[in-house]
């Protein structure tokens, strides 16, 4: 009995082993051990704040990823989860880095128990900046007008500066910080806190920096005012040669706020006064107003653009020709000259508008006898806003001779 048990116990035993082994051969065949290059497993990059330490900052919108080969069996291999199973990281505290284009080794933390990683010696590179820090204005962006009548004085902004953070590639990008205010249809005092954004050159948002402060408040003190011309005020006389045709001012009015006496009593603003003898060709002049006490421009601006059109006189010379008056009769008259040289001055233009036919040059020969005489040259004709400045001659040689007339009883005729 006891030999048949012991019989029966071992061909369990032998059962039960050739169960394993059958399930080991199915197992094999069904579920082979495989190869497979995950692509794309996210990497952690730890310790950030390190670089600081040595002045140094992780660029952003960088994406760290790797390639790993694995190995182990076909049911485990194509069931991973690249996201969750692994942990891959970089850790910047361990390394000596530079700015620019840094090749780091990867360490895998954490790996399915199931699969082998064959890959080794995996890299990732890591662009780094320097960090840097600068000041910059923070600039009002007014936006809007205000009712009709009133003006606005210059914003107070606070802070006036501030701190602008972050790796230097954009840190050198940010020109100033905007703080946008509306002041549309304002009558009275405002304040506001505003959003600070980072801008360029162009006006346009800089992402990728940190400020100091976030937020700055902007304090607008708005008056009532009235519009008044400007006055041009002069002094002196323009250089010789010189007549100032027309003077300009640019803009013609300004708005001014203050104290209502003070403003109801101001019909108009001059400039300080400008000499005009220094003036001696066209030109364009920044001029400050003469601003009373008590009194603001509410555009801010102190000074007025005006325009001098100068007209510069010159000369020009002109042949005219000799005309004769009162010729005695039976008289044969000869001049030494029959034209003289005139030379005129005034404004090119105007000269310009004369001809030699409209200026009379003459020699008055009334009472004059039989014989040579100096005759002077009497000039009419040139328009009044032209000035004679010269003529070659001044008299001319006239010689006159009586003519003799034949008789005609001293002549034969016959039939």
């Amino acid at each position: 009995m006891d030999k048949e048990k012991r019989q029966d116990i071992l061909i369990k035993i032998c059962c039960i082993i050739a169960s394993f082994a059958l399930w080991f051969y199915i197992r094999g065949t069904e579920n082979p051990i495989t190869s497979h290059s995950i692509k794309n497993i996210p990497v952690q990059v730890l310790n950030t704040e390190a670089l600081a330490q040595n002045n140094l900052v992780l660029l952003p919108d960088q994406s760290f990823k790797v390639n790993l080969n694995v190995k182990g069996p076909a049911s485990a291999v194509y069931h991973i989860d690249k996201n969750k199973d692994f942990k891959i990281v970089v850790d910047l505290s361990k390394y000596a880095l530079k700015a620019g284009k840094n090749t780091i080794p990867i360490e895998i933390n954490e790996s399915p128990s199931t699969v082998s990683i064959v890959s080794e010696n995996l890299w990732i590179d890591v662009q780094i900046d320097t960090l840097k820090e600068k000041e910059v204005a923070v600039i009002p962006d007014i936006q809007g007008d205000l009712t009709p009548g009133a003006y606005r004085e210059e914003p107070v902004i606070s802070p006036s500066v501030v701190k602008v953070n972050g790796p230097s590639k954009y840190v050198d990008m940010v020109q100033g910080v905007l703080g946008k205010v509306d002041v549309t249809n304002m009558d009275r005092d405002i304040e506001k806190v505003v959003e600070l954004i980072p801008i360029d050159g162009e006006g346009k948002a800089v992402n990728n920096v940190t400020l100091s402060a976030s937020t700055a408040t902007i304090r607008i003190s708005i008056k009532k005012g009235k519009s008044v011309p400007i006055r041009i005020n002069t002094t002196g006389e323009a250089p010789n040669g010189v007549t100032i045709e027309t003077m300009d001012v640019n803009p013609k009015n300004v708005e001014i706020t203050g104290v209502s006496d003070a403003v109801n009593n101001i019909a108009s603003l001059s400039t300080e006064p400008i000499d005009l003898s220094t003036i001696n060709a066209d030109t364009t002049l920044d001029v400050n107003l003469e601003v009373p006490e008590g009194v603001k421009i509410s555009n801010i601006t102190v000074k007025v653009k005006f325009t001098l059109n100068l007209k510069k006189k010159s000369e020009k010379s002109f042949n005219i020709g000799i005309k004769q008056l009162n010729v005695p009769e039976k008289s044969t008259v000869t001049l030494d000259k029959d034209t003289l040289e005139l030379v005129l001055s005034g404004y090119e233009e105007d000269l310009n508008k004369v001809t030699p036919e409209a200026i009379i040059a003459t020699l008055d020969l009334k009472n004059l006898n039989e014989g040579d005489h100096d005759v002077p040259i009497v000039i009419s004709g040139i328009p009044e806003n032209l000035t004679k400045v010269s003529q070659n001659i001044q008299t001319v040689k006239v010689n006159i001779k009586k003519t003799t007339e034949v008789s005609n009883d001293n002549v034969d005729s016959s039939e």
